[in-house]
């Protein structure tokens, strides 16, 4: 193996940590500006979101179901006519899926470190099915809500796993394209859905409603499937001290040969078994010899997230951006859409056309940020999103305030404020639609990543089950005040973005921890030192015979 330190590549394993004791500034992390993207990376990470579109599909497919006849008619308890708790019962039915996406993403970070990423993919697919066929073969609202629930388990597992699987494949420079590519299949799935139920309405039997949810059994069976094709991935494989697996596994990501690798994919599994290497060495320094796997060592490792100013400052970066996200009404509208443009005046027709256009419009908007991200960072994009956004809802409380009451004739305000949503969905979908889920996949050292992603998607499904849940009752009260309630949380997003969040562009994952001054103490750089000594004294190049 050529000697890595003399390459004057920004993917190689040392860097300087010059710590306060040493009267130094911290030195910025290295970025990787190597790696190619070839066709094995991008169909891994095509197929892995798979698993998000799915979880889009689903998010989608109520949009038009609660208006459907026969829906009603089976589920009484939602009929606003026929019951009155039928708001809450709504929110609650429709929010339900978030509520087990809850608990499916925070099992994820036992099971991923335990069974590895490709199976716990596999392990929600089963749950997802499990879900889905009650949810067709629903009889009464008990039934529909607890395959909801099961349904969201697995889909809480996609949400976590997959972007969590992604990133850990791809390339640095092309990582947020890919985890963009992820957070965009949610879009996708988002609008298929729409369309699907849109027409299965026509549908004069109870199949209207049963077809949209069937439909969803042919992708979960590939996927599950699918899983048994996957490779696992390098990170996890050298945690479990298959390095010649994983050496092999990263060579064939890059496109080199196995045999001799080029300096960079060396450089890069350096690095990867140094990262390794010391999380190990902290845990053990940490906690002593406690077996791996046990229960114990899985509550010390849920305790070690919140063990330093660093890691709970990622834990308000992860979890502040996912509630601000569905804080600022994109699920709600997606949800309640039709709700919305019938408070317009708008027909039955026109208003599941308006929210179809204004899914497609989340798409474009999405579809932009697999270019954007990696070209203009993740902060100017959330910055730029929440100028945006708040001014969106500013327009439309003002509009919605003052010509709700007759709207037949204001129609030119009511176009403007249908034109203010068109903007908004965009906007949203190419700003913060993606990318918390490409930052919280990025921030957090390999110990605790897949932990640290569970407990911030967690979040996120904590804060769509909210929204979820108060934006019936909310539009019933209030349609202007909402949108108020909606453009004040994304005016507070500016300031966090603009304070807390930190830039991540372009920087490698095992050296994310300088953003957060983690390791800069004289005992982890010594440390570190010793491990990158002892592995390029002997390389891992070496394990493949």
């Amino acid at each position: 193996m050529e000697n890595i330190e003399n390459k004057p590549d920004n993917n190689q394993v040392e860097y300087s940590a010059t710590t306060p004791a040493q009267g130094g500034d911290v030195a910025g992390p290295p970025t990787g500006n190597g790696g190619k993207l070839n066709s094995f990376v991008f169909a891994l990470a095509a197929f892995a979101a798979l698993g998000n579109v799915l979880y889009g599909y689903n998010q989608g497919v109520m949009a038009v179901i609660l208006d459907m006849p026969q829906f009603l008619d089976q589920f009484p308890q939602i009929d606003a006519s026929k019951s009155s708790g039928a708001g809450f019962l709504k929110g609650l039915m429709t929010a339900i899926v978030e509520f087990g996406a809850m608990f499916g993403s925070l099992s994820c970070g036992y099971l991923a470190d335990r069974y590895s990423r490709k199976r716990t993919i596999f392990f929600g697919s089963i749950g997802f099915m499990i879900g889905l066929v009650l949810q067709i073969a629903s009889q009464d609202y008990a039934m529909l809500v607890i395959g909801r629930f099961l349904s969201g388990w697995g889909i809480g597992v996609f949400s976590m796993v997959a972007p969590l699987y992604v990133s850990e494949l791809a390339p640095t420079r092309w990582r947020g394209a890919l985890l963009a590519m992820a957070g965009w299949s949610i879009l996708v799935g988002t609008s298929i859905s729409f369309w699907i139920s849109y027409g299965t309405r026509f549908i004069n039997s109870s199949w209207c409603f049963r077809l949209p949810f069937a439909i969803q059994l042919i992708p979960a069976i590939g996927l599950a499937a699918g899983t048994f094709l996957l490779p696992y991935s390098p990170r996890w494989l050298a945690a479990q001290d298959r390095h010649g697996e994983g050496l092999t596994v990263l060579c064939r990501l890059r496109g080199c040969s196995v045999d001799h690798p080029d300096a960079a994919t060396m450089a890069e599994w350096t690095e990867i078994l140094i990262a390794v290497q010391l999380d190990r060495c902290a845990l053990t320094e940490t906690h002593g010899n406690v077996t791996p796997g046990s229960l114990k060592w899985e509550f010390l490792r849920w305790r070690d997230l919140f063990s330093t100013r660093a890691m709970l400052r990622r834990f308000v970066v992860a979890c502040g951006l996912f509630w601000f996200q569905q804080l600022g009404g994109i699920d709600a509208l997606l949800y309640y859409g039709p709700s919305f443009f019938e408070s317009l005046s708008y027909g039955a027709t026109e208003q599941l056309n308006w929210s179809g256009i204004i899914n497609c419009m989340n798409l474009a908007g999405g579809t932009t940020t697999m270019f954007t991200t990696d070209r203009f960072g993740r902060k100017k994009l959330l910055i730029a999103g929440a100028i945006i956004i708040t001014s969106c809802h500013a327009v439309l409380a003002g509009l919605i305030g003052a010509y709700s009451s007759d709207w037949a004739n204001h129609q030119g305000a009511a176009k403007a404020g249908v034109a203010m949503l068109v903007i908004f969905m965009f906007f949203q979908g190419a700003t913060f639609g993606p990318t918390p889920a490409v930052v919280c996949n990025e921030i957090f050292p390999y110990r605790h990543r897949a932990r640290g992603v569970a407990f911030g998607i967690a979040n996120e499904w904590l804060a769509n089950f909210t929204v979820g849940l108060i934006a019936p009752p909310l539009l019933d009260a209030s349609a202007w005040g909402t949108f108020v309630f909606f453009g004040g949380c994304t005016f507070l997003s500016l300031f966090f973005v603009i304070f807390i969040v930190p830039e991540t562009k372009g920087v490698l994952l095992e050296t994310m921890d300088v953003i957060f001054n983690d390791r800069v103490a004289d005992e982890d750089a010594k440390m570190r030192a010793a491990i990158t000594s002892e592995l390029q004294a002997e390389p891992p190049i070496q394990e493949i015979k």
